[in-house]
């Protein structure tokens, strides 16, 4: 009778050894030349901390963790690991760092109002032991701002808004506004901004200007200098502390356009510049919306002042003619600002952000009007413009993310977005070139930002996670992506934008000594 045997022979790190040359876990670490002996614990910093307090080594048999004395046997897969280093656990802080802007000649200026959204990040890696700083990331980001002292309205117009803020009608343009990065101004009344002061508030707060129409649209020619007086002072208590820290209230504009010499010296006299108007379409008169917008365009010229209203009576018109004028006006080149812009008050913002870390920055620009962007063969409506930053470009975190079949999560107190997607997960850090990709830290080209308060990521590292395709079409501007799961299997991945060779965004960090 033959008695069948086992294998004679087993595995260790890919190697084959007899059965009968190792009989324990140590003694394959030891065939392999692998110390199970820990390393150090180190400090943040590098420094030994603890000798031998680092990670012991490690021996897997077929897969399954096992102590050095345990026996092993012919047919087991053995894989040593061997012991290492180990960092002290390391907290990281992040702060914020005020952002400063600068003019087209790198002149510092303060920071305008209207960009109070903006601010740097200070990213301290601290030792939970030692409480020692490993690493610190400083980012400054720096608007490019145009500073006039006297106005320029070339290639510029001013949509105003009076008899509001109403919340049938105002939100309603704010939300317009938003879509498209236009700037307004709003003439309100004074017992309605105090009705609904969160209108006025988010008004300002999204960077258009807030200016007075009077407390309840009196007629100011046939009111008594000390009655004009009393209006403008009750209007600047209520706006006062909704716009603090904003744009200040500086415009005033006289209910029925009625002024004379006695009004605009009273007006003057408040601290307040009278606005008027030069293209009057007549809304309050209820046309209809493609009468409103033909009457706008048929007339619109630089420095264009646009008198609308979101009071006063039903306006569901104006606002559905808004909704076509906005992208019209700036299809024809105009770029919508406020009355204190447009006169040279306030410096023009238009787009262009410089994000600085040590000894390297990035320059920031909107990227070509009116990119249309295309997912799976449907359009897509972004949550802000993208961005285009030394040949790449920077699309928002939302809707794109979800469309292409991957999750998300947005950590807004560590400025952090972890990406999980077919090709595995991607940690980011906002203004910040440090990533990590499926564990392994990785160095970005281009960082992603918070632009605007909208974390807006490299498009190539999102394609690179979630195994997505894209294509740039530069005759329409347009961007097609297509998920893994799409049905455009005909889309060819380019890997340039606008024309100009791009990688895909990473590379490999180098070692640390």
């Amino acid at each position: 009778m033959v008695v069948a045997s086992g294998p004679h022979h087993l595995y260790v790190n890919g190697e084959r050894l007899s059965s009968y040359r190792v009989n324990t876990g140590a003694d394959c670490a030891q065939a392999a030349g692998i110390s199970l002996q820990p390393g150090h614990l180190r400090d943040a910093r590098g420094k030994v901390l603890v000798v031998r307090g680092g990670q012991c080594g490690l021996i897997l048999r077929n897969g399954q963790p096992m102590a050095p004395d345990s026996p092993v046997q012919g047919g087991d897969i053995i894989a040593v690991i061997p012991g290492g280093d180990k960092v002290e656990p390391i907290i990281e802080k992040v702060s914020s760092v005020p952002a400063h802007a600068v003019d087209g000649r790198s002149n510092s200026l303060p920071l305008p109002r209207n960009l109070s959204n903006f601010h740097g990040l200070r990213r301290a890696r601290r030792g939970k032991i030692t409480g020692l700083v490993g690493t610190l990331e400083v980012a400054q980001v720096i608007p490019v701002v145009q500073n006039r002292s006297q106005p320029a309205a070339s290639g510029m117009v001013v949509l105003t808004f009076d008899d509001g803020p109403l919340p049938q009608y105002t939100p309603q343009i704010l939300d317009i506004l938003a879509a498209h990065r236009a700037r307004a101004t709003f003439f309100v009344i004074g017992y309605l901004a105090q009705r609904y002061p969160d209108l006025v508030r988010r008004a300002a707060r999204e960077g258009h200007e807030i200016g007075i129409h009077s407390w309840a649209h009196p007629d100011f020619t046939e009111l008594s200098t000390g009655a004009i007086e009393q209006d403008m002072h009750r209007c600047h208590q209520l706006l006062r502390p909704l716009t603090e820290g904003y744009a200040p209230v500086r415009w005033f504009r006289p209910p029925y356009g009625a002024k004379n010499a006695r009004v605009e010296a009273a007006i003057h006299a408040a601290g307040c510049r009278i606005a008027m108007w030069s293209v009057d379409p007549s809304d309050w008169r209820h046309p209809g919306s493609e009468v409103i917008c033909k009457r706008i365009l048929s007339r619109v010229h630089d420095g264009a002042v646009i008198l609308l209203h979101d009071g006063g009576g039903p306006r569901q018109g104006t606002v559905n003619a808004v909704r076509r004028l906005v992208p019209a006006l700036q299809q024809r080149g105009y770029q919508l600002v406020t009355m204190s812009e447009l006169s040279g008050l306030e410096p023009i913002f238009r787009g262009e952000v410089i994000v600085a870390t040590a000894g390297d920055t990035i320059r920031l620009m909107p990227a070509a009007e009116k990119l249309a962007v295309v997912i799976d063969g449907e359009p897509v409506e972004l949550s802000a413009p993208p961005l285009e930053a030394e040949g790449q470009l920077l699309v928002p975190l939302e809707p794109i993310v979800a469309l292409l079949g991957a999750s998300y999560q947005w950590d807004k107190e560590r400025q952090m977005v972890h990406i999980s997607g077919l090709a595995g997960h991607l940690l980011l850090r906002l203004d910040s070139r440090q990533a990590e990709k499926n564990g392994q830290a990785v160095t970005l080209r281009v960082p992603p930002v918070l632009y605007q308060n909208t974390p807006m990521i490299p498009l190539w590292a999102l394609v690179n996670i979630t195994g997505a395709q894209a294509r740039y079409d530069s005759q329409h501007f347009m961007l097609r992506l297509t998920s893994p799961l799409g049905g455009d299997t005909g889309l060819i991945p380019y890997s340039h934008w606008a024309g100009r060779e791009m990688d895909l965004g990473w590379r490999p960090t180098a070692a640390q000594p």
